[in-house]
């Protein structure tokens, strides 16, 4: 995956997408001690890019996507965390399927 997928990178996060062949989408989460060193913390950005990754799952058919945290993000809301995701899934969703 992460050799061969494509890199997509956001303001908090980079997204690493590939065909997987599969009728549906499939979700991975790197979401580093270093960046986000309270475990409370971790499981919040865990919890908010499930939830996010559900919205958006049926438009992303076919491609595993693995998500990355680039740097701390404690100190981000909720929102603003929802909103970068938002844009990262619909560019994905618009991008072509052949990596």
């Amino acid at each position: 995956m992460f050799k061969r997928g494509r890199k997509q990178r956001g303001t908090l996060f980079t997204f690493i997408s590939c065909a997987n062949g599969e009728s549906y989408a499939r979700l991975g989460l790197a979401i580093a001690k270093r960046h986000v060193p309270l475990s409370v913390e971790r499981n919040r950005v865990r919890r908010i890019i499930r939830e996010s990754f559900r919205h958006y799952q049926s438009a992303l058919k076919g491609k595993d996507i693995v998500v990355i945290a680039q740097r701390a993000l404690p100190e981000i809301s909720n929102t603003n965390l929802q909103e970068d995701l938002n844009q990262q899934w619909q560019f994905l969703a618009g991008s072509s399927k052949t990596f």
